[in-house]
C-alpha cells in the first residue's frame, strides 16, 4: 500500500557541488582523482601534479599534548616530503 509520499534519495555532497576558493589543498591517493566541480583555487596539489610521499603520518602530534596556550605542536604530520608549502599546517 503507498502512502503516496515520494521517498528521494540523497543528493551528492562534497566539492563537486561547491564553487568555494581551494587554494594550497593536498590530495593524496584518492580515488578517484580529485573533481573540484566548479570550485575555483590555486596552488593545489592537483594543479601542481606530480605523486605527493609525506614526510610524517604518526597521528600522536594531533593526539597528544598540546602546548600551554593550547595549540598544537609544529610537526611534519601530513606535509608533503618535498617541503613543497601544499598542505594543513598543525
Amino acid at each position: 500500500m503507498s502512502s503516496g509520499k515520494r521517498i528521494l534519495a540523497p543528493r551528492p555532497t562534497g566539492v563537486c557541488r561547491s564553487a568555494s576558493p581551494l587554494n594550497r589543498n593536498l590530495a593524496v591517493g584518492n580515488a578517484p582523482d580529485v573533481s573540484p566541480g566548479s570550485s575555483t583555487g590555486t596552488d593545489n596539489s592537483w594543479d601542481l601534479g606530480g605523486t605527493w610521499p609525506l614526510a610524517g603520518t604518526d597521528p600522536s602530534t594531533v593526539t597528544g599534548p598540546r602546548a600551554a596556550d593550547g595549540s598544537v605542536p609544529a610537526s611534519d604530520f601530513l606535509r608533503p616530503a618535498s617541503g613543497v608549502d601544499v598542505g594543513t599546517r598543525l
